[in-house]
């Protein structure tokens, strides 16, 4: 049995398992319904008690003592139109205290292999602490612990837990590695030759090897074990096991608590709307249901100092955190191994062997290296224990090498990629152009904006999406322009994984009174006055959002919301950012939409800036005045580089050095000599447009002997 810990969290206990007094079983060999609570989201589901699944060729499961091949087949979304749908069967009896909840858990999927065919992505579910009542459906509706995995390993997060309907991600530091079949932790797992299973492998389709790392065309056995008081600060922790190894730990004392009483669950669900192009071949099975009483561990791990986001190549960060004795004899831990893709970017900073004494709490050290390509690190650590529960000490180990400015979309592009990200740090983004009509491209900061109109349904509304790498500390900067027939709110950016539209993780958007409001974890965190952004004109937005403890928890040190230079609200105790898996259809920050088919802005946007640190307010305000820097850019002197005259033509040619995107000023006078009144100066131009780091400009009308001319921004 191992034990394992999570650097991202501050404190967590974990609970690995002595079988004891059996609570509850079901072989599922004949109908069991009566206790069970069977909870289905819609007629466009199937439970089948008894199912013999030899029929298909699946062998026997593990834990069958009779040699039987009956158990139990849940289905879903099986007919067009489809609708995402889930079953989940709640035991009418309830359970309390330190207990487990396990089964032997099969996925079939329709082929072929290794992608699966069409609709082919589904997941099989266990829970414990439910309500008895309610379907666990991801994005929707959840009680309780659970947890899922799908079959073929073609979703996004193919390993996932939850706290009743909030799903929990890996940046939460509650996952033993990332939440995606690739990762090499779940090497054991998948490689089936799909077509060796009799009465699968004479359906043209099933045929291929299964994707390494995927939970399907194998039995396996799947656990939810609760320590009571293992969690931090002595509430709940749920260790989630597949065949023993750990997926993830759920505290119920960091961010969204859960029960951990109640009824245990087994299920299925299908998240996508898209119908199996052979439903016959898409289901769950599940056989040999054991609750249990569980022993709780003897090992604590917690942890009081989180890795800083890097952002130079070989700069170091440490991680100190704590492991507690919580049993009678002394426990010693040696022979660590890293391993991982990210393992030689990390190493021990305390010397082995490591002998805890009871009831004792040794410190151990680990630093992070900054190497390589940037983004998200992971590793695992191994100790070998000598605790007779805990043979192996497992920690997951995740920091972030980020870029100072993560992402720069000039929106300047009129073809071809439309939103380049200048930096080269982070991907293109996307511009999604639905209503023609409406998109524009027009003069605004800094060369061309992006214009936007708001999306009311699916089909409709132009929308951009970024992926910049999400991190616990950011800054964005942009410049909009509400257009003035804008009605309801102007969403500037949100960044939000279920799509819900609910500023999940951040979002900032403006309502008809001109009040910008930005939110994190769905509270306002930051609010200006009426009118700060008006219709009509232009405005530069900027929000910073320091977290200097980083993800695994619900606090961040201070957030700040600048309006055209100024700060206009500061927050010092701000929500902190919810964690969640880069994967590429989940990590898009919604520029001017909340969602794909949410509300949006009406208007354009300039100049996006995405940071991975907080930029100061002089960096704010020298951005303001200059359009186009970024935060590590200073703007440059004004000052005239040349000057010529034309005597015939009487005209007089200027060059200065210029910001690009500016908009300058010329102003002349034929007084400015000594001994004179105060000159006074005659407007000349006052549009002129900046041509690049260089600007030139010929004005026609010199008269007199003596003329002045000086060049200036409004």
């Amino acid at each position: 049995m191992k034990v394992y810990a999570s650097i991202a969290l501050i404190s967590i206990a974990l609970a690995s398992i002595t079988p004891a007094q059996e609570l509850f079983s079901d072989d599922f060999n004949s109908d069991s319904s009566a206790d069970y609570t069977l909870n289905t989201s819609s007629n466009d589901t199937k439970i089948e008690f008894g199912f013999d699944y030899s029929t298909l060729g699946i062998p026997v499961a593990p834990n069958t003592t009779d040699a039987s091949t009956l158990g139990l087949k849940l289905a879903g979304n099986l007919v067009d139109p489809g609708e995402a749908e889930a079953v989940t069967l709640a035991t009418i009896m309830q359970f309390t205290g330190n207990f487990s909840v396990s089964f032997d858990g099969w996925i079939n999927a329709n082929g072929p292999f290794p992608g699966g065919g069409g609709g082919s992505t589904e997941f099989i579910t266990i829970g414990l602490g439910s309500d008895g009542a309610t379907v666990n459906q991801g994005g929707a509706t959840g009680s309780g612990s659970w947890a899922v995995a799908s079959g073929e390993g073609g979703s996004s997060r193919d390993y996932r837990a939850y706290k009743n309907d909030a799903e929990q991600f890996t940046e939460s530091g509650q996952y033993a590695a990332s939440q995606n079949n690739n990762d090499l932790y779940y090497s054991s797992f998948g490689g089936i030759d799909v077509g060796t299973f009799p009465g699968q492998g004479n359906i043209a389709q099933q045929n291929g090897t299964s994707a390494t790392g995927s939970f399907g065309f194998a039995w396996h056995r799947v656990t939810l074990a609760v320590d009571s008081t293992g969690g931090t600060g002595g509430a709940a922790a749920v260790t989630w096991t597949i065949d023993g190894l750990r997926i993830a730990t759920l505290d119920a004392g960091i961010g969204d608590s859960f029960a951990t009483d109640g009824s245990a669950t087994v299920g299925m669900m299908d998240i996508f709307s898209s119908v199996s192009d052979n439903a016959q071949l898409s289901f769950c099975l599940i056989d040999n249901l054991v609750v249990e009483v569980a022993q709780a561990s003897t090992i604590r791990i917690t942890q009081s100092q989180n890795f800083a986001i890097l952002n130079q190549e070989n700069a170091t960060s440490h991680s100190l955190f704590s492991i507690e004795n919580r049993g009678l004899t002394p426990i010693t831990l040696n022979e660590l191994n890293f391993t991982g893709e990210d393992a030689a970017s990390f190493s021990l900073d305390t010397d082995l062997p490591l002998v805890i004494d009871p009831f004792e709490i040794e410190g151990v050290g680990i630093t992070y290296t900054a190497s390589g390509d940037t983004g998200n690190k992971t590793a695992q650590l191994e100790f070998v224990s000598t605790d007779g529960l805990e043979p192996s000490v497992i920690l997951a180990l995740s920091a972030t090498y980020a870029e100072t400015l993560l992402a720069h979309y000039k929106l300047d592009e009129t073809e071809g990629v439309i939103m380049v990200e200048a930096s080269a740090n982070g991907p293109n983004g996307a511009f999604i152009i639905r209503d023609p009509l409406d998109y524009a491209q027009a003069a605004l900061a800094t060369g061309t904006a992006i214009g936007f109109s708001a999306a009311d349904s699916g089909d409709s509304g132009n929308l951009a999406l970024a992926a910049p790498l999400h991190v616990p500390t950011t800054s964005i900067s942009l410049w909009v322009q509400r257009d003035a027939d804008s009605v309801g709110e102007d969403v500037l950016f949100n960044r939000d994984p279920g799509f819900t539209g609910a500023d999940a993780i951040y979002g900032c958007m403006v309502d008809d009174f001109g009040i910008v409001t930005y939110r994190a974890g769905g509270e306002v965190v930051l609010q200006s006055a009426e009118g700060a952004v008006p219709t009509t004109s232009k405005h530069h937005v900027v929000i910073t959002h320091l977290d200097e403890d980083g993800f695994g928890n619900d606090t961040a040190t201070r957030a700040r919301m600048y309006i055209d230079g100024v700060m206009v609200d500061e927050n010092t105790e701000p929500t902190g950012f919810d964690a969640y898996p880069g994967s590429a259809s989940t990590r898009s920050l919604f520029i001017a939409s909340r969602t794909a088919a949410g509300a949006g802005l009406d208007g354009l946007l300039d100049d996006l800036q995405i940071y991975s640190i907080e930029i100061t307010p002089e960096q704010v305000n020298t951005m303001f005045n200059a359009p186009g820097l970024t935060a590590s850019m200073e703007a440059p002197e004004l000052r005239i580089t040349d000057i010529s005259y034309d005597m015939d033509a009487g005209s007089c040619t200027l060059t200065w050095d210029s910001i690009p995107g500016q908009i300058y000023y010329l102003e002349g006078s034929t007084t400015l000599q000594p001994g004179l009144d105060e000159p006074t100066w005659q407007e000349l131009e006052d549009s002129i447009e900046s041509q690049g780091a260089s600007t030139t400009y010929t004005y026609t009308g010199v008269s007199g002997p003596l003329n002045f001319f000086r060049i200036f921004l409004p």
